[in-house]
């Protein structure tokens, strides 16, 4: 991301007629709007469903949400996206459901490890006592 962050910066600024370069507010813009990029993208890698011995925390890019195991009544795993693929929603005793960051549409590795961690985590939760619901089909 940084490099294409720095080359992006570096093509613009040279661009126009020679030694002229980009006008200093576009290149502040963009510096700014690169920067944001770049922030949403930290906090989209930081995206977790964190588990231990108290309980989850599901945490994704602009907020934190901390279930007790006496809370958790299972997982639910449903397929989403034009070309489906799974997402696990943390299923409440109380009626509700918690989307979790574990989801990845299409098909190849990333959906592959997103199932991997889906079932990493319905095998905690299993074990602790919930359910966990599958996709149909």
């Amino acid at each position: 991301m940084l490099l294409f962050t720095i080359w992006w910066v570096v093509l613009l600024t040279t661009f126009g007629s020679p030694h002229v370069g980009m006008p200093r507010p576009a290149f502040a813009l963009l510096v700014v709007a690169e920067m944001a990029i770049f922030g949403l993208a930290v906090l989209a890698h930081r995206s977790a469903v964190i588990v231990d011995d108290r309980g989850l925390t599901v945490r994704d890019m602009f907020r934190h949400r901390r279930v007790a195991w006496h809370d958790v009544d299972g997982v639910v795993v449903e397929l989403k996206g034009a070309i489906p693929g799974p997402i696990a929603w943390i299923k409440l005793r109380a009626g509700s459901r918690v989307r979790t960051p574990l989801w990845s549409g299409g098909r190849g590795s990333g959906n592959r490890r997103t199932r991997e961690a889906i079932d990493a985590l319905a095998a905690e939760v299993r074990a602790r006592s919930c359910t966990v619901e599958a996709p149909p089909g």
